[in-house]
């Protein structure tokens, strides 16, 4: 039998684990796809998002310190998408750019400057 490390198998008993492996399934897959599908800006709902998470893990019993642990992985992935999505380029026209309408809806993508 091999255990890894990384992924050890901890035996809890609480109502999250005592659920149907596929109504997890289905609910995970749910989560990930209303997290997905929230628009940008929408605070309240990321505050409801990750207060349900909360609520969820405190009633699987899961310690803090083997969320920061497993949550570690998606540090470097985190720090990529703040520095992505903080970064205001000086010629979004240049070479490769997508131009969008006031609306926000993609107007042209530019192969060239002007």
């Amino acid at each position: 039998m091999h255990i890894h490390v990384l992924d050890q198998y901890r035996h809890a008993d609480s109502p999250v684990h005592r659920l149907d492996p596929r109504v997890k399934l289905v609910a995970a897959l749910a989560f990930i796809l209303a997290c997905a599908l929230t628009p940008d800006g929408a605070w309240p709902a990321f505050a409801a998002l990750a207060m349900l998470w909360l609520a969820v893990t405190l009633m699987a019993d899961v310690s803090l310190s083997l969320l920061l642990r497993r949550g570690l992985i998606a540090l470097p992935f985190l720090l990529a998408a703040v520095t992505v999505l903080g970064m205001r380029p000086p010629d979004p026209a240049g070479y490769g750019r997508l131009r969008a309408d006031p609306d926000g809806r993609l107007h042209a993508i530019v192969e060239h400057k002007h």
